[in-house]
């Protein structure tokens, strides 16, 4: 399905060599993009569309550890973390809301899963609520289904996918839109990270990265 989103221009110019090349400009690849050339790393940053074209750009938006694979969770807890320093960091709404993500249920051996997984979860110092049947009803006002209880993180959150990739020219808005570094020249990390898209976009920076 296509998506509108906002064109970015590839960067004026390209460098011979780079420490790194990430290839595919969506939130994942623009995140690695930006740690690294935050830390000090010469990035080409490559794409064979548009940034933030696919999934990053049509997907629900949560920010969640609750009912993550438990080999997942720590780095969904520090994934929690980044996104509540970012918007202060680069200076953007990322549209990111601490709001919380609640579970419910209709099933009481599903709501037996979401125990032990909580339970288990604990090892990593995550803590979530176990909800009862009728706080469960209570926080589902106006819902006629037969809630037999449900789980509470108040810890995740979501963040608008629309604003997480993309912001007004002139703004850095988030590691989905790490482009904006180069352009603007906001941050210190616009000497240090290269962005191109397009067909021959990842042909080009493999050939001047060698």
């Amino acid at each position: 399905m296509p998506i509108d989103v906002r064109r970015l221009q590839d960067s004026a110019e390209f460098p011979a060599q780079v420490d790194v090349v990430v290839v595919g400009a969506g939130i994942v690849g623009s995140s690695t993009a930006y740690e690294l050339a935050r830390k000090g790393v010469s990035v080409a940053l490559v794409d064979k569309g548009i940034v933030a074209g696919e999934q990053s750009g049509r997907n629900w938006g949560w920010v969640r550890q609750q009912n993550r694979d438990l080999d997942e969770l720590p780095l969904s807890m520090f994934s929690l973390k980044r996104w509540g320093e970012l918007g202060s960091e680069i200076g953007a709404d990322l549209g990111f809301r601490l709001s919380g993500i609640l579970y419910a249920t209709t099933d009481p051996a599903e709501l037996a899963r979401w125990q032990k997984w909580s339970e288990q979860a604990r090892q990593f110092c995550f803590t979530n609520e176990l909800l009862t049947a009728s706080q469960t009803r209570e926080r589902m006002k106006g819902s006629t289904s037969q809630w037999v209880g449900g789980i509470w993180s108040a810890t995740d959150g979501r963040a608008e996918p629309s604003m997480a990739a993309f912001g007004e020219p002139g703004e850095v808005t988030t590691p989905g839109d790490v482009a904006d570094v180069v352009f603007e020249a906001a941050t210190d990390t616009s000497d240090r990270l290269r962005f191109a898209a397009g067909p021959d976009a990842v042909a080009l920076a493999l050939a001047q990265s060698t």
